[in-house]
Protein backbone atom coordinates (compact mmCIF):
# COMPACT_ATOMS: atom_id res chain seq x y z
CA UNK A 1 0.00 0.00 0.00
CA UNK A 2 1.14 3.30 -0.49
CA UNK A 3 1.58 5.99 1.91
CA UNK A 4 -1.35 7.81 0.80
CA UNK A 5 -3.47 4.81 0.19
CA UNK A 6 -2.95 3.78 4.18
CA UNK A 7 -3.78 7.58 5.38
CA UNK A 8 -7.10 7.42 3.80
CA UNK A 9 -7.56 4.03 5.19
CA UNK A 10 -6.97 5.36 8.83
CA UNK A 11 -8.94 8.23 8.29
CA UNK A 12 -11.72 6.32 6.81
CA UNK A 13 -11.35 4.62 10.00
CA UNK A 14 -11.50 7.39 12.31
CA UNK A 15 -14.20 9.42 10.93
CA UNK A 16 -16.61 10.82 13.21
CA UNK A 17 -20.34 9.74 12.62
CA UNK A 18 -21.85 12.81 11.22
CA UNK A 19 -25.29 13.28 13.73
CA UNK A 20 -28.38 15.37 12.24
CA UNK A 21 -30.15 16.68 15.15
CA UNK A 22 -33.59 18.17 14.17
CA UNK A 23 -35.67 20.35 15.95
CA UNK A 24 -36.99 19.37 19.72
CA UNK A 25 -40.56 19.71 19.90
CA UNK A 26 -41.85 21.46 22.67
CA UNK A 27 -38.96 23.58 23.14
CA UNK A 28 -40.04 27.39 22.68
CA UNK A 29 -36.97 29.02 23.97
CA UNK A 30 -34.58 26.95 22.30
CA UNK A 31 -32.04 26.33 25.30
CA UNK A 32 -32.96 23.00 25.44
CA UNK A 33 -31.89 22.43 21.72
CA UNK A 34 -28.74 24.08 22.01
CA UNK A 35 -27.57 22.43 25.03
CA UNK A 36 -28.40 19.15 22.91
CA UNK A 37 -26.17 20.18 20.39
CA UNK A 38 -23.09 21.01 22.79
CA UNK A 39 -23.84 17.92 24.37
CA UNK A 40 -23.38 15.74 20.95
CA UNK A 41 -20.84 17.56 19.51
CA UNK A 42 -17.59 16.68 20.88
CA UNK A 43 -14.57 14.08 20.33
CA UNK A 44 -16.65 11.24 19.37
CA UNK A 45 -19.31 12.66 17.38
CA UNK A 46 -20.01 15.43 14.51
CA UNK A 47 -22.53 17.97 14.50
CA UNK A 48 -24.14 19.10 11.41
CA UNK A 49 -25.82 22.20 10.86
CA UNK A 50 -28.95 23.36 12.19
CA UNK A 51 -29.63 25.81 8.96
CA UNK A 52 -29.02 22.44 6.33
CA UNK A 53 -30.71 19.75 8.46
CA UNK A 54 -33.91 22.59 9.00
CA UNK A 55 -33.92 23.27 5.24
CA UNK A 56 -33.75 19.20 4.79
CA UNK A 57 -36.81 18.33 7.14
CA UNK A 58 -38.82 21.77 5.64
CA UNK A 59 -38.65 19.59 2.40
CA UNK A 60 -40.18 15.83 3.86
CA UNK A 61 -43.07 17.94 5.98
CA UNK A 62 -43.87 17.90 9.61
CA UNK A 63 -41.26 16.01 11.74
CA UNK A 64 -43.95 14.47 13.81
CA UNK A 65 -45.26 12.64 10.44
CA UNK A 66 -42.10 11.40 9.33
CA UNK A 67 -41.97 7.31 8.84
CA UNK A 68 -39.09 5.52 8.37
CA UNK A 69 -38.36 6.12 4.90
CA UNK A 70 -38.32 9.80 5.30
CA UNK A 71 -35.63 9.51 7.85
CA UNK A 72 -33.76 7.08 5.38
CA UNK A 73 -34.01 10.15 2.41
CA UNK A 74 -33.02 12.85 5.35
CA UNK A 75 -30.31 10.97 6.41
CA UNK A 76 -29.14 10.20 3.14
CA UNK A 77 -29.56 13.94 1.47
CA UNK A 78 -27.61 15.07 4.73
CA UNK A 79 -24.67 12.19 4.44
CA UNK A 80 -25.50 11.61 8.08
CA UNK A 81 -24.84 8.56 10.26
CA UNK A 82 -27.54 9.40 12.40
CA UNK A 83 -31.06 11.26 12.78
CA UNK A 84 -32.29 12.54 16.23
CA UNK A 85 -35.46 13.77 16.93
CA UNK A 86 -36.44 15.13 20.75
CA UNK A 87 -39.58 15.69 22.45
CA UNK A 88 -39.46 18.18 25.60
CA UNK A 89 -42.30 17.64 27.98
CA UNK A 90 -42.76 19.63 31.08
CA UNK A 91 -44.00 18.27 34.33
CA UNK A 92 -43.71 20.98 37.68
CA UNK A 93 -39.84 21.82 37.69
CA UNK A 94 -39.11 18.73 36.24
CA UNK A 95 -38.31 18.30 32.71
CA UNK A 96 -38.10 14.85 30.34
CA UNK A 97 -36.68 14.88 27.20
CA UNK A 98 -37.01 11.94 25.13
CA UNK A 99 -35.21 11.35 21.82
CA UNK A 100 -35.82 8.84 18.95
CA UNK A 101 -32.97 7.68 16.93
CA UNK A 102 -32.51 6.61 13.16
CA UNK A 103 -28.82 4.81 13.47
CA UNK A 104 -27.30 3.74 9.87
CA UNK A 105 -30.26 3.57 7.82
CA UNK A 106 -33.14 1.72 10.48
CA UNK A 107 -34.87 2.99 13.51
CA UNK A 108 -33.30 2.24 17.03
CA UNK A 109 -34.24 1.93 20.69
CA UNK A 110 -34.54 5.77 21.83
CA UNK A 111 -33.99 6.78 25.62
CA UNK A 112 -35.59 9.46 27.83
CA UNK A 113 -33.58 12.30 30.03
CA UNK A 114 -35.02 13.94 32.93
CA UNK A 115 -33.65 17.18 33.81
CA UNK A 116 -34.53 20.52 35.67
CA UNK A 117 -31.58 22.51 34.00
CA UNK A 118 -30.69 22.23 30.58
CA UNK A 119 -27.59 24.50 31.01
CA UNK A 120 -26.01 22.07 33.95
CA UNK A 121 -22.89 20.50 33.28
CA UNK A 122 -24.12 17.17 34.92
CA UNK A 123 -27.40 17.19 32.54
CA UNK A 124 -24.79 18.00 29.43
CA UNK A 125 -22.73 14.81 30.58
CA UNK A 126 -24.93 12.60 31.25
CA UNK A 127 -26.56 13.28 27.75
CA UNK A 128 -23.28 12.95 25.81
CA UNK A 129 -22.27 9.63 27.37
CA UNK A 130 -26.03 8.52 26.44
CA UNK A 131 -25.48 9.96 22.94
CA UNK A 132 -22.17 8.14 22.27
CA UNK A 133 -23.29 5.08 23.74
CA UNK A 134 -26.76 4.44 21.98
CA UNK A 135 -25.03 6.14 18.45
CA UNK A 136 -21.85 3.81 18.71
CA UNK A 137 -23.72 0.51 19.92
CA UNK A 138 -25.77 0.73 16.66
CA UNK A 139 -23.72 2.08 14.48
CA UNK A 140 -20.34 0.61 15.74
CA UNK A 141 -21.74 -3.11 16.77
CA UNK A 142 -19.62 -4.71 14.09
CA UNK A 143 -16.77 -2.55 14.69
CA UNK A 144 -16.47 -3.41 18.38
CA UNK A 145 -16.60 -7.40 17.60
CA UNK A 146 -14.40 -7.45 14.84
CA UNK A 147 -11.57 -4.81 17.37
CA UNK A 148 -12.22 -7.27 20.36
CA UNK A 149 -12.27 -10.55 17.96
CA UNK A 150 -8.67 -9.08 16.59
CA UNK A 151 -7.22 -8.46 20.29
CA UNK A 152 -8.34 -11.82 20.98
CA UNK A 153 -6.32 -13.11 17.96
CA UNK A 154 -3.25 -11.03 18.97
CA UNK A 155 -3.07 -12.43 22.58
CA UNK A 156 -3.24 -16.03 21.63
CA UNK A 157 -0.55 -14.87 18.81
CA UNK A 158 2.17 -14.98 21.42
CA UNK A 159 1.28 -17.61 23.63
CA UNK A 160 1.04 -20.29 20.79
CA UNK A 161 4.56 -18.93 19.40
CA UNK A 162 5.93 -19.17 23.86
CA UNK A 163 4.10 -22.74 24.00
CA UNK A 164 5.91 -23.90 20.77
CA UNK A 165 9.31 -22.42 22.16
CA UNK A 166 8.41 -24.50 25.38
CA UNK A 167 7.86 -28.07 23.25
CA UNK A 168 11.44 -27.10 21.39
CA UNK A 169 13.66 -27.01 24.18
CA UNK A 170 12.08 -30.36 26.09
CA UNK A 171 14.49 -33.23 25.26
Amino acid sequence: MTAAALLLVSQTALAKPKVALTQIEGDTTGDVSDAVAEAIEGGELSLIGRKEVNRAVDKLGDLADLTEKDFKKLANELEADAVVLGKLDKVGGTKTLKFRLYVHKKMTKGFTVSFKDPKSEKFRALLHDKMVDKLGAAAGGDERRKKAAEADEEEERPRKKAAADDEEERP
